[in-house]
């Protein structure tokens, strides 16, 4: 029987958890039927496996509901011993699940086919489906987030450890915003059972994140006056703040209240924005829809250098150019004092002033693309 995507929603068991079933079949028998939708199992792949290899023919039955996703949480939830960080992990990945749903519904909307029905699932918005998963599975949306950023920003052992049960959430995601070799040194300590590695995460995450727009450092004026030559003006800050604006200048600009995300960009575009997840993710996709959209003309961007990281690889892949400066770029605060981060930075172009940039921005460090 082949196997629905919906059956990898739940971690598959451990070799001591699979015997204890297999050993139960067969003294028992399949007490319980393997599900099938649309003729692939979406629940019951061990027992399946287990039958197979006992030589007994599975017993199986079609599921003729109309929640799919709820039918499987419902056979599995209760049934194992889930950690708090097992289930947000289980959660993101349908929260997947209801997001290709929407995708595919879009697609039928678009293509004017009223009676098409693409999957059994309830009809969610992009921004629902977050609170929806999490629902599911009884966490919050804010631990759906932290597993997302495991999944996308961490080394693959992290997320291991964190549906074995190994590691929290919290602190997973905390370490996911590291370096991968940092990441791995603190994966190498949770696999020798230390316990503080979560405190200490968070406060390297802290340190990684200092000078940022989070904390209300801002860029030197001689940076804002390279963005300006390359790009003639800036129309548009949409990570900012009123003190900023004194070097920045932009026509318009989005302090943390005003929420930038929340509003269309377009024209010439400085962004420098907050460098914690998920923030930094959602700005960096942000500005890449507007710019594919059509609405932005040009753009400049300023983030640190985390090139293992899933925004950097989302600005790269959409930019014209690259500038990774040499040395660290001093911050300033609100009172003037200088800070650097405890890592480089890099400038990403979006526009077709390539030659520009590159004359203007060479003096600071090396030009990619």
């Amino acid at each position: 029987m082949e196997l629905h995507e919906l059956s990898g929603l739940f971690p598959p068991m451990s070799e001591t958890e699979f015997s204890a079933l297999k050993n139960d079949i067969q003294a028992n028998g399949q007490r319980e039927p393997i599900w099938l939708l649309d003729d692939k199992v979406i629940d019951g792949k061990h027992r399946l496996r287990a039958c197979e290899e006992l030589g007994i023919e599975p017993a199986h039955r079609e599921y003729c509901g109309s929640d799919p996703i709820a039918f499987v949480v419902s056979m599995n939830l209760h049934r194992r011993q889930l950690e708090h960080g097992q289930r947000a992990m289980i959660g993101d990945r349908i929260r997947d699940a209801y997001d290709r749903e929407a995708k595919e519904r879009q697609k039928v909307r678009k293509g004017n086919q009223p009676g098409a029905t693409p999957a059994k699932l309830p009809d969610l918005r992009f921004a629902d489906s977050r609170d929806a998963a999490g629902k599911a599975v009884g966490v919050s949306g804010k631990s759906i987030d932290q597993a997302r950023r495991i999944r996308q920003d961490g080394v693959p052992e992290l997320a291991v450890a964190v549906e074995a049960g190994a590691a929290k959430v919290y602190a997973a995601a905390e370490i996911a915003t590291l370096e991968s070799d940092a990441q791995q040194a603190a994966m190498a300590r949770v696999a020798a059972g230390e316990t503080t590695y979560a405190k200490e995460a968070n406060a390297a995450h802290n340190q990684r994140t200092a000078c940022t727009g989070n904390n209300e450092w801002y860029t030197p004026a001689e940076y804002l006056d390279a963005a300006r030559k390359v790009m003639g003006g800036i129309d548009l800050d949409p990570a900012s703040h009123a003190i900023a604006q004194k070097t920045v200048k932009a026509a318009v600009f989005f302090s943390q209240a005003d929420d930038g995300l929340s509003h269309e960009w377009s024209g010439r575009v400085w962004l420098n924005p907050p460098y914690s997840q998920p923030d930094i993710q959602r700005f960096a996709d942000k500005l890449v829809a507007e710019t594919v959209a059509g609405r932005i003309s040009q753009a400049i961007v300023l983030t640190n250098s985390a090139t293992d990281t899933a925004w950097f690889h989302v600005l790269g892949n959409a930019c014209a150019s690259i500038c990774f400066p040499r040395g660290r770029i001093r911050f300033l605060s609100k009172a003037g004092q200088q800070g650097s981060p405890l890592m480089g930075q890099a400038f990403f172009y979006f526009g077709t002033h390539q030659g520009q940039f590159q004359d203007v921005f060479s003096k600071y460090g090396l030009i990619v693309g």
